[in-house]
């Protein structure tokens, strides 16, 4: 497995130095030198970066995150005898006062409608495919590492290798989307020039944001599936507690209790017991003079503890045992 990757990074590479076989040096220009590259005349800012192009030795400005995206650079003075006749190497672009010079051979006039001054590299653009959020970032390390520098050199080769191809972002100065303004360079202005003649419009991004509505409308449904369960749930077991109760907690009759095994309820038996006991019938207290029979048909019933009459508690006072008495016997007038 390392060996079929290192294959694969070395067919990248080959690919990244086929493709930029005439561009040799890329480097990301600063706010040190308002971020213009040597003879452009235009500011390069990043993600754009500048690029110099080995057969003619001259600078163009690389614009990412489009495959139609260009390298592009100001457009030098006519050399054919006068500022808008082009010399032999040179073509012809616009007419008039907006006349100006492109290269013939490795350039062409902008396609942009209205725009001036500029010509586009016929070379394919090696960072086309590369994200301009990728060049960005490494733009923003190297600059944050050295902020007073005037230029931050990269390897293409590295960032070709590592970035992922995107074709669904427009960026300025490409076939479709260069800004129609129009920019003026003086009519003494060389290839050499590095004064600095209007900004092209940043890189624009359309960015889409939200949520589908098909997500909206699975998570809404599974909200409320998942509440209609976590409800159902809740009533059964309500359900089953409450006839649970009632089955540990049976109603107790009313009226007095016939017998233990038909109630089952000791406490019951004990308190209805309890309330009547005082109800018992009084036993029948044996006459003061009595005689003693021996077989009399009444028993001898104890005496109930009753409660204090009025506040006083009531004690039986002490008496002689009964005797008959003398009928002679004096008595008293």
């Amino acid at each position: 497995m390392p060996r079929t990757s290192s294959t694969i990074l070395t067919g990248l590479l080959t690919c990244a130095s086929i493709v930029s076989a005439d561009f040799d040096k890329f480097f990301f220009a600063s706010n040190a030198t308002e971020y213009v590259c040597p003879g452009i005349g235009f500011a390069c800012i990043p993600p754009m970066i500048c690029s110099h192009e080995s057969v003619t030795d001259l600078y163009y400005c690389c614009a990412p995150g489009a495959t139609d995206a260009v390298c592009w650079k100001g457009s030098a003075s006519c050399d054919g005898g006068n500022k808008k006749t082009p010399s032999g190497g040179q073509q012809s672009c616009s007419s008039g006062d907006n006349a100006f010079c492109c290269l013939k051979s490795r350039e062409e006039c902008t396609q942009t409608k209205n725009q001036v001054n500029v010509c586009w590299s016929t070379i394919d653009n090696p960072v086309a495919n590369l994200s301009d959020t990728k060049l960005n970032d490494t733009f923003s390390s190297l600059s944050s590492a050295k902020p007073r520098a005037s230029s931050f050199p990269v390897s293409l080769a590295q960032l070709q290798a590592s970035a992922t191809p995107t074709t669904s972002l427009p960026v300025s100065l490409s076939a479709s989307s260069l800004s129609s303004g129009t920019a003026t360079i003086p009519a003494n202005m060389d290839a050499t020039s590095t004064s600095l003649i209007t900004d092209p419009p940043e890189a624009q991004v359309t960015v889409k944001k939200g949520i589908s509505g098909g997500a909206i409308g699975g998570i809404v449904g599974g909200v409320v599936g998942g509440l209609a369960v976590i409800g159902v749930a809740g009533f059964l077991l309500f359900r089953r507690r409450r006839a649970k109760s009632k089955g540990d907690h049976a109603p107790i009759a009313s009226g007095p209790p016939s017998e233990p095994e038909e109630h089952g309820n000791p406490y019951e038996l004990n308190a209805y017991q309890q309330q009547h006991a005082g109800m018992a019938e009084a036993p029948v207290p044996a006459e003061k003079y009595a005689y003693n029979a021996p077989n009399s048909p009444y028993r001898d019933i104890p005496e109930m503890q009753g409660s204090p009459v009025g506040g006083h508690s009531v004690y039986e006072m002490q008496g002689s045992a009964s005797a008959e008495m003398d009928a002679n016997a004096p008595r008293r007038v």
